[in-house]
């Protein structure tokens, strides 16, 4: 998380490379992957694995941030250049990485667009069978809602998570003539505080506290609308798993929201940095339900279309060129 710790961390990184090399040398590897490399997070094994083996290498969601190139992050950033230069394949998760990479390399004849994706079956599933999870729904809140169901699904920490939770509530307090209820689905160090502060909503807030993964599916297709500012979000799997199941999100707009909801057609992106514009978003998609519906509809089915699972399985596939070319 800082420059000196990189600097010890990268010096044992360095120390370990030949007791790495060898757990993992036999038999030796077919293609090395790294995740997520960055310029506080450097890959310094990759380029050292395709040389001592002579592998293919790829590293998913890559990002370059040339920005940081002069100043305490010099050396990271020195690193992370030599690890995209040695990559055979760079498979680009957010559409605003793609440009500084391929600035970067002088091309993008190496980059890859590889979207986040997840598997639609148990939300579709959920979302055929919306009256009983309504019902499911209806039973675990202490008083019957009459207005559409909002829902949020988020950690309760601080930083950006804390920031949206606390944009959300003031934009909730601007729209308390009508009739509507929240139910967040999250736990974390936040919890209490979060719970204080939505306690000028007048009751309308349920809070589920951590719910299981296998659950979820049923809140979201419940659910009227997906509430979650995600400010600063890398890009939030939490609206996919909604668009999944047919519940449109209302977001503010960002670099990484805006690959995962389109404006206007499978959710509503509203204005950065204005509680107003968000309130006024909410305020439009609760009294206009046919709306509400149709971008349920087509969130699902762009979700079918560029975020399943059997298309980043397909994209998968295509790495088996690179082995084959090495082999």
């Amino acid at each position: 998380g800082t420059p000196e710790a990189y600097a010890t961390q990268r010096t044992v990184v360095l120390e370990s490379w030949n007791s790495i090399r060898n757990a993992v040398a036999a038999p030796k590897p077919d293609l090395w992957v790294t995740y997520h490399a960055y310029y506080k997070s450097p890959d310094l094994l990759g380029p050292r694995a395709k040389q001592a083996w002579n592998v293919p290498y790829v590293i998913v969601e890559p990002s370059y941030a040339p920005r940081r190139a002069v100043g305490p992050w010099a050396a990271e950033i020195a690193d992370m250049q030599a690890a995209l230069h040695a990559a055979d394949r760079l498979l680009v998760v957010k559409r605003k990485d793609w440009q500084p990479l391929a600035d970067l390399l002088g091309s993008d004849r190496r980059l890859a667009w590889f979207p986040p994706f997840l598997d639609p079956s148990p939300y579709r599933e959920a979302a055929e069978n919306r009256p009983s999870a309504q019902q499911a729904l209806h039973q675990r809140l202490a008083q019957q809602p009459t207005g559409p169901i909002l829902f949020c699904c988020a950690m309760m920490r601080g930083g950006t998570k804390r920031r949206s939770y606390d944009f959300l509530l003031t934009a909730l307090g601007h729209i308390l003539d009508l009739d509507w209820h929240l139910v967040v689905a999250g736990d974390g160090a936040e919890r209490n505080s979060i719970e204080r502060d939505a306690a000028s909503l007048r009751g309308r807030v349920t809070f589920l506290g951590e719910v299981p993964p296998d659950e979820l599916p049923a809140l979201y297709a419940a659910s009227d609308l997906f509430v979650w500012p995600g400010l600063s979000e890398a890009f939030g799997m939490v609206y996919l798993e909604a668009a999944a199941a047919g519940c449109p999100a209302a977001a503010v707009r960002g670099a990484g929201v805006s690959d995962v909801i389109q404006d206007g057609k499978t959710g509503v992106l509203s204005k950065p940095g204005s509680v107003e514009a968000y309130a006024d978003a909410l305020r439009l998609l609760l009294t206009h339900r046919s709306q509400r519906q149709a971008l349920g509809r087509q969130a699902q089915d762009h979700v079918l279309a560029h975020h399943d699972i059997g298309g980043a399985v397909r994209r998968l596939d295509a790495l088996a060129s690179l082995v084959g070319a090495a082999s």
